[in-house]
């Protein structure tokens, strides 16, 4: 019996009612669309933003392959590279490519590695060093980062139209209470203000 009196104030917007303004209506249109974007199209987005994740992932899985590269100096007489670790510096290395042309470049290798040691590297198709392709597990959590993000995106954007909407409803809605109390009021024997 609670229940169907809580389906009953939910609903009453859309039931005919005398005190019922054309806000009230429009509230109530407008927190539908919102409930049905939470539900549908958050997810909906959450799903193609991962799947577009996964997908771009895997192409650079595909466009990049191992080289196994010869240093052509001491690793400890090169130049650190921003961004590397101190186990790790930049050595100029040397590789052929899958087309039998030659290459130079500078590579972060480890500290240790002496001049004509073998380290693998990876290349894109235009046979520049790269960083290495995105494992599975990585690929499965940038995934699942990307869509519940974008899924939240969709929630939070919906959430704040609505609260936006209401503010501006509710201003209206003040504002119409206000001019009715103002022909109201002198007709009951008092003043508005």
């Amino acid at each position: 019996m609670r229940r169907a009196g809580i389906t009953r104030q939910y609903l009453w917007r859309w039931r005919h009612n005398p005190l019922r303004r054309r806000e009230d209506v429009l509230e109530a249109w407008i927190l539908l669309i919102v409930g049905l974007m939470i539900v549908v199209v958050g997810p909906a987005a959450g799903v193609l933003a991962a799947g577009a994740g996964a997908h771009l992932a895997e192409q650079q899985r595909a466009e990049r392959h191992p080289i196994t590269a010869t240093l052509t100096r001491d690793a400890t007489g090169g130049a650190v590279t921003a961004g590397t670790t101190s186990r790790h510096t930049g050595a100029p290395v040397r590789w052929t490519a899958s087309d039998g042309t030659r290459h130079v470049g500078t590579a972060s290798v480890d500290k240790t590695l002496k001049a004509g040691s073998q380290v693998k590297l990876w290349t894109d198709r235009q046979d520049h060093l790269t960083a290495p392709p995105p494992t599975t597990a990585e690929v499965g959590i940038e995934a699942g980062a990307v869509g519940t993000t974008s899924a939240l995106a969709v929630v939070v954007a919906s959430t704040t139209g609505y609260f936006g909407v209401r503010a501006v409803l509710n201003r209206r809605r003040l504002a119409a209470w206000e001019s009715e109390w103002k022909e109201l009021g002198p007709q009951q024997g008092r003043r508005a203000g």
